[in-house]
């Protein structure tokens, strides 16, 4: 149908037809003769219904989201999408900030997304998606939880001698356990698929068959570590209380989640983050060999060199992923500097600042200070041994000290030498550190890269600033210090007792 826009009472006739429902009905409470042409028309329905038109969202509204805090993860995720989905071209850098901004600052979540910025809004969605995992099996676990205390609370209501026998069951499964569900470790996969993962590992133990009649059992529940139906895998306490073994023990720390070990010893300690500004000098000495004799230290060199000459044959491995750092990482950075690597990384149960990540050092230094805000000052071992720095200068230790130390989600134990002295840095974490979790370090970018067990690479970001204060602090103390240059260095010193082995 062709309308001829001329003819403003064919298009008045027109117009009315498309009106549906209300605005039909608005348009019958016209006064009869009030309106003389098409736009006169148009005018008074656009005045009658400007207030429901739907406004166009900018970027910008995506930064009024917040989860809720009855809100799932993944019911936050799906609300921010249909948010973002009614925005037209939103950028996608807006919406990764947003997204952040809209978590609370003390969740899993947000501390990943802030150590390890993705570069796309895909990543953050897909890194969202794996603690929504969590988070919903979390979920899933206080729900059965609840169903199973309720019956417990309708038995201690029957008669003494039903009661008494509810008693005996209870024994073989104490009732502590709903309570200490929530001291579980968090883990960033469901517990069902840590199972299938290390299921045929000899450490793994073997349960007997579950007693009772198998008819009676629910059978649209299976269990894979009791090989039988009646309740999930992810609801299994045995595997439950099994897998906080295994993790006291060591094993399956691949899939342990960011500040969510509660169970291991010496975590439960002081949270504030030490403050002291103390001093450290590059250490270069081993603790394990600290103690060695000349010959045994001549020995060890001459061994590396020997080493070094020849190539063998290594059995093939499973490669990690490639790190490497762009000239976009260079962006946000005061350029050209000759800045060393200091970050913040939590130690223990302390987020500690001013830590010098040194490839320099054979050893890792926490000072003394440090140690005794953390409230650990008990647990170090007494044993006074001989730092050697690069100028000769040595350094007693007050001993040694095991603590953990978190690279999210990666999280290892490592041995500190314990000193007091006065430095910029509050510790130095050296090639023992740097080499287990296979970190790649770069100055120039400010960066420190790892592989992740199950895949992807992790990040620790410098602060940059933070680390021009250090080192304006330690030249201050240091002018007075006299080196001698490397083509002076006398290579009889290897006979020297206080050799630091590199």
């Amino acid at each position: 149908m062709i309308l001829h826009k001329a003819d403003d009472a064919l298009m008045c006739q027109v117009f009315v037809v498309t009106l549906r429902g209300a605005a039909q009905d608005w348009f019958h409470t016209l006064p009869s003769g009030s309106i003389n042409s098409f736009k006169e028309l148009a005018y008074v329905f656009t005045k009658e219904y400007t207030s429901y038109r739907t406004i166009k969202k900018n970027p910008d509204h995506l930064y009024n989201l917040r989860k809720k805090s009855d809100e799932s993860l993944r019911d936050y995720i799906k609300r921010f999408k249909a948010e973002k989905a009614n925005i037209v071209g939103c950028d996608d850098r807006i919406a990764s900030s947003a997204f952040k901004k809209g978590l609370p600052a003390e969740h899993d979540l947000y501390r990943e997304l802030t150590i390890t910025p993705s570069q796309t809004l895909a990543e953050v969605y897909a890194t969202a998606e794996r603690y929504a995992l969590w988070d919903d099996d979390r979920i899933a676990a206080k729900k059965s939880t609840k169903q199973e205390d309720q019956p417990n609370k309708r038995a201690g209501q029957r008669s003494d001698g039903f009661s008494n026998k509810n008693k005996d069951k209870r024994r073989s499964h104490p009732q502590g356990d709903a309570a200490a569900g929530e001291n579980y470790t968090k883990f960033t996969i469901p517990i069902h698929q840590i199972l299938a993962q290390v299921k045929n590992k000899p450490w793994v133990r073997r349960l007997p068959p579950l007693k009772g009649d198998p008819d009676k059992r629910d059978t649209s529940k299976y269990c894979a570590f009791h090989g039988t139906h009646g309740h999930t895998t992810n609801n299994c306490l045995a595997w439950k209380a099994h897998l906080e073994e295994l993790v006291r023990e060591g094993h399956c720390t691949e899939f342990i989640a960011k500040q969510a070990i509660q169970r291991i010893e010496d975590r439960d300690t002081a949270k504030e983050p030490p403050q002291k500004v103390i001093r450290i000098n590059t250490i270069l000495a081993d603790a394990k060999e600290s103690g060695l004799t000349s010959k045994e230290k001549k020995r060890k060199i001459k061994q590396a060199t020997m080493i070094s000459q020849v190539s063998t044959d290594l059995p093939p491995t499973e490669d990690d992923p490639i790190i490497g750092f762009q000239k976009k990482d260079l962006i946000g950075l005061d350029m050209p500097h000759n800045d060393a690597l200091v970050i913040s990384i939590q130690i223990a149960q302390a987020m500690v600042d001013r830590i010098h990540a040194d490839e320099g050092s054979a050893t890792n230094i926490l000072q003394l200070a440090v140690i005794q805000q953390m409230g650990l000052e008990a647990k170090i071992n007494k044993s006074a041994r001989s730092l050697t720095g690069f100028n000769g200068a040595t350094t007693v230790t007050v001993g040694t000290i095991d603590l953990d130390v978190y690279s999210p989600p990666v999280v290892c134990l490592q041995t500190f030498m314990v000193i007091n002295e006065v430095s910029p840095y509050n510790g130095i974490l050296g090639r023992p550190w740097i080499g287990m979790i296979n970190a790649i370090t770069s100055a120039t970018h400010q960066k420190i890269r790892y592989p992740i067990p199950w895949g992807g690479v992790g990040q620790i970001n410098n602060d940059q600033a933070m680390a021009r204060k250090c080192s304006a602090q330690g030249l201050k103390k240091s002018k007075q210090a006299q080196f001698l240059p490397v083509s002076q260095a006398d290579l009889k010193e290897v006979e020297q007792s206080n050799l630091a082995i590199l």
